[in-house]
């Protein structure tokens, strides 16, 4: 039986680089195959009684109730047309949805299905880090113009859509370091935003603005400028740094300082709030 956190499985909106936790889980009637290929199977329903009794419980009442149907169980009752979705599952991917602009969140596990988004899967799993900040980068918010001049016209993003979306990478190993090193901030600065619901402290929503616009800038140099003053770079290689080891519950609060100390190292080493952050199409 796979269970499926809820939060793309839903069609509800995929938030900015780290996925919101749901208490919502969905169980999909399927086994994986033990082979090298990854094939599923439906649990046929003598088997989906015996291991999961609950799951075949609410499926015959679901039948009974709102089909009024009280034939015996037959797995075409609970199969899923379109099954290539769990192709991918236990896969890491990135989520990108459409709306006012592009916006696109990590899916590390791989264990999100969706409806109304579009799941990119890389086969150089170091790109995640890049192609995820470029997607929410203010390179996105073009993305919706260029679709226009190519006639495209959708209200949510397929592969079809984001096939048109251009993805240029770093020449130079620093800025793909410092963008890399940044999206494990924004990841966990994410998850905190997302801890707070709708009442997020003004220091923090400053601190996670500030992270995106740094990377959003280096993005930006990356597909249109290539002209930072290298003193900045300098700066910022300076301070930062990707992170070591686990992010635990018991260090959120020092982590969260050690980013508001460098972003204040940043402001004041370089001026960067006063001239290059400007830069930033915000």
């Amino acid at each position: 039986m796979l269970d499926i956190i809820g939060t793309g499985a839903t069609g509800a909106v995929s938030e900015k680089f780290a996925v919101r936790a749901s208490s919502y889980r969905f169980m999909l009637p399927y086994e994986l195959s033990d082979g090298i290929k990854k094939e599923y199977k439906i649990i046929p329903p003598e088997e989906l009684k015996f291991k999961f009794p609950r799951a075949y419980r609410r499926i015959m009442e679901f039948k009974n109730q709102f089909l009024h149907d009280t034939s015996p169980l037959s797995s075409s009752d609970y199969s899923i047309k379109g099954t290539e979705f769990l192709e991918h599952l236990y896969v890491p991917k990135i989520i990108a949805i459409g709306g006012y602009h592009l916006q696109a969140t990590y899916d590390a596990v791989g264990n999100h299905v969706f409806r109304s988004g579009c799941g990119i899967v890389l086969k150089d799993s170091s790109k995640y880090p890049y192609v995820t900040a470029v997607l929410n980068s203010s390179i996105a918010r073009l993305f919706p113009a260029l679709c226009k001049s190519k006639m495209i016209f959708s209200d949510y993003v397929d592969p079809t859509v984001l096939g048109r979306f251009p993805i240029k990478f770093p020449d130079n190993r620093l800025t793909d370091d410092l963008i890399n090193a940044i999206f494990g901030y924004l990841m966990f600065l994410n998850k905190q935003v997302y801890t707070t619901s709708y009442r997020v402290p003004e220091w923090l929503q400053k601190l996670t603005d500030f992270y995106e616009q740094i990377s959003s800038l280096l993005i930006l140099d990356t597909y249109f400028i290539n002209d930072i003053d290298p003193k900045l770079l300098k700066v910022l290689e300076e301070n930062i740094h990707p992170y070591e080891g686990e992010i635990g519950s018991e260090n959120i609060d020092s982590l969260l300082s050690s980013l508001y100390y460098i972003m204040q190292q940043i402001l004041e080493t370089s001026r960067f709030e006063r001239s290059s952050l400007n830069m930033c199409l915000y």
